[in-house]
């Protein structure tokens, strides 16, 4: 276990930084600055101090730099961040509401004892159910996949086209 680390009294100021180098503690911090003009800004300080041979504190060595776009760029990254984290949850709650309708919609087709045809808005077929293979009038392979008014007899086809249609812009 590292003891704590016992700093003399410091007064507010450059002393700061003087003994902060001179402890050889020269870890960069942010703090807040004053430009000329009187505005602030966040910068980062790196100060270290300078010695001659002896080992004796000679001077100090500081670069500050503004980092006000680091910390708007870390704001809008954090926010941003924030925004697709609740987006997701959304798109999680969605998903699992048409799982759930899917579900239901799949239970509901398994249990009627019909032939039904499951189709899209261009009459393709999508499935099926059928309690017996011998009620349908081509095998799967034939079907599935195709469009059903391509499957019907010519007016048959049409009147499906048509059906297929009108049901599309009712909605």
């Amino acid at each position: 276990m590292r003891s704590p680390l016992i700093l003399p009294p410091v007064s507010p100021g450059l002393e700061v930084f003087v003994v902060q180098a001179g402890l050889h503690l020269g870890a960069a911090q942010e703090w807040t600055f004053v430009r000329r003009d009187g505005s602030q800004f966040p910068g980062q300080l790196a100060l270290t101090a300078i010695r001659d041979a002896a080992g004796a504190t000679v001077g100090f060595l500081g670069f500050i730099q503004d980092v006000s776009e680091r910390r708007l760029a870390q704001t809008r990254l954090e926010e941003r961040t924030t925004e697709l984290a609740r987006a997701n949850a959304l798109l999680h709650t969605e998903v699992l509401a048409r799982q759930a309708v899917k579900a239901g919609l799949e239970a509901m087709f398994k249990a009627l004892p019909d032939l039904i045809f499951r189709i899209n808005t261009e009459g393709k077929v999508l499935d099926y159910k059928a309690e017996r293979t011998s009620a349908l009038y081509l095998p799967p392979s034939e079907f599935l996949g195709r469009r059903m008014q391509d499957l019907l007899p010519a007016i048959a086809g049409r009147q499906f086209e048509e059906a297929i249609r009108q049901t599309v812009q009712s909605g």
